[in-house]
């Protein structure tokens, strides 16, 4: 008999998601958004654009969403 272990949608589907980088010392204002296939992309984009690592600053957040289909196609 084999067990197989379950797989974490969010990090091994290979599937696009939405990060939203946000300023909680500001409110949880947005400071940045990006579409990648996993945090290490989306952080590296951030990093890209702002020139901060965000693992280094202690303020900012990231919540990943979900990319829905189109419901029309």
């Amino acid at each position: 008999m084999s067990i197989e272990k379950p797989e974490s949608k969010i990090e091994n589907s290979g599937e696009l998601r939405k990060y939203i980088y946000r300023d909680n010392s500001a409110g949880g204002e947005v400071v940045f958004e990006c579409v990648a296939k996993d945090i290490l992309e989306a952080d590296k984009m951030y990093q890209e654009k702002t020139g901060k690592n965000p693992e280094k600053q202690m303020y900012i957040g990231c919540s990943i969403e979900k990319i829905e289909p189109d419901a029309e196609k």
